[in-house]
């Protein structure tokens, strides 16, 4: 319990993926409408290479308190190394707080995963049997990810199932991304190959890539070539043409995972496994859709406006990093958080560290990232609040009487392993959840103020 209220912790990574944090944003504003405390534990990073950087990722999941929560909502799949997801497990199974896994099954764990192989099916029997399509192409994934092994096996399967010959030609890896897919589209569309009727890729953003590369060379998608993705991310309901996939519906879904995480935190019976749909979203790609309205100059003006705050926030956060580079002392550090740190945020630095302190070298934190107690700057209403914070709270006091019905986010703050602290902001769910302008902030503050404080 946290202020009287049930406390569930949501950890997560890839929050500067908007695919991610779409559904992220409605499972919180759920469990706000529930009348839940929510402790968010994330990072930008996925964690994948396990170099020092991605250590000091990882030590936010340190902050976690496992005896204030009630229950833990894990996005598994944004976190790309087990070993971080298997101690957050065990760690709440040792403090007996139940963890529900959303992406990945996992032991120990109540789990809710999207049922993407059955999406995918639909997905090639659409081209296969609605549009009897027969000379087929499939870009997949990296060879031996699991997700797009299995993709491959089920195109191959629908292929088996009508008669179509599996010709291991027709199979690229794209790796899920656009560079490699380029490459794997000239393998396909070679003068001496016979062009495909149509290409189903294992997801959106392939896709995307395939019907830039068939525009550019005057290769009509859909009518000479069809083309599939999967997934529902929101560039491809805003390419042209529309990429025909399937889609996640995540108001609904958040809805059923806070039911799972309300029911395991009160002792409600409640399934280990619970299935998400997919939804087929017909588009133009496929040619199911042939009057797609689209409102291009605006589009368009949304693209100029986030690169025009793209740049700003480059100049802006320049003239932060230079402010700290040049500090001198915790006042002039103090300042400049005045200046440029977001209102309704904190941040918290470990009690060892300082801008006037001389560091020892190979200064790193790993097991205890943070300090048991820690110095917070906490700004609100447009003043900073300067204080002790014990690490187990979390919030620092200044904090404490910010509305219940906005989750707090807490960020890494850290220059490469070595942790220097965290950062919270209070998050207002009635409006959009936007995490670009954080990111340009932590990470500003990391190389400057973190480069200050680790090795002067």
């Amino acid at each position: 319990m946290y202020k009287g209220k049930k406390a569930i912790g949501v950890c997560t990574a890839e929050l500067d993926e908007k695919y991610r944090t779409k559904l992220l944003g409605y499972v919180l504003k759920e469990l706000i409408k529930r009348g839940d405390y929510v402790f968010v534990f994330g990072t930008d990073s996925d964690m994948f290479l396990m170099n020092d950087s991605d250590y000091g990722d990882a030590s936010i999941f340190e902050l976690i308190n496992y005896d204030l929560l009630d229950g833990i909502v894990l996005f598994s799949d944004t976190v790309k190394q087990g070993s971080f997801i298997d101690d957050i497990v065990h760690q709440a199974n040792g403090h007996e707080v139940p963890v529900v896994s959303v992406g990945k099954e996992i032991g120990g764990c109540y789990n809710v995963v999207y049922d993407s192989e059955a999406a995918f099916e639909v997905i090639v029997r659409h081209v296969v049997e609605y549009h009897e399509a027969r000379e087929v192409n499939f870009i997949s994934g990296p060879q031996g990810n699991e997700i797009a092994d299995r993709r491959l096996e089920i195109y191959k399967r629908v292929l088996d199932e009508n008669d179509i010959p599996f010709e291991e030609r027709r199979v690229g890896y794209g790796d899920f991304w656009v560079d490699p897919t380029v490459e794997i589209m000239d393998e396909f569309m070679e003068p001496t190959r016979v062009p495909p009727e149509a290409i189903i890729c294992a997801n959106d953003s392939m896709a995307v890539a395939v019907c830039d590369y068939l525009n550019e060379r005057d290769i009509c998608v859909p009518d000479e070539i069809m083309v599939t993705g999967i997934d529902g991310i929101d560039e491809g309901v805003r390419h042209f043409p529309g990429i025909t996939t399937c889609a996640r519906d995540e108001i609904n879904d958040s809805k059923k995972i806070a039911d799972v995480i309300q029911h395991v935190c009160t002792g409600k019976p409640a399934d280990r496994l619970t299935i998400l749909e997919y939804h087929l979203r017909l588009s133009q790609s496929c040619g199911c859709q042939r009057n797609h309205l689209f409102d291009c100059s605006r589009l368009i003006m949304g693209l100029n406006w986030d690169m025009a705050s793209y740049h700003s926030n480059i100049r802006y956060y320049a003239k932060m990093s230079e402010a700290f580079l040049n500090c001198k002392d915790d006042n002039a550090f103090k300042k400049i958080l005045f200046e440029y740190m977001p209102e309704g945020s904190f941040i918290c630095i470990n009690s060892d560290l300082g801008i006037g302190k001389k560091m020892p070298k190979n200064h790193f934190y790993r097991d205890n990232a943070f300090t048991s107690k820690m110095k917070s700057f906490t700004k609100l209403n447009g003043n900073i609040t300067v204080e002790d914070c014990p690490v187990k709270n979390i919030i620092p006091e200044a904090g404490m009487e910010v509305s219940d019905d906005m989750p707090v986010v807490l960020l890494p703050l850290h220059f490469g392993e070595n942790v220097t602290g965290y950062m919270g902001l209070w998050i207002d769910m009635g409006h959009k959840m936007d995490m670009n302008n954080i990111i340009y902030f932590l990470r500003s503050f990391d190389n400057s103020a973190g480069y200050r404080m680790a090795y002067f």
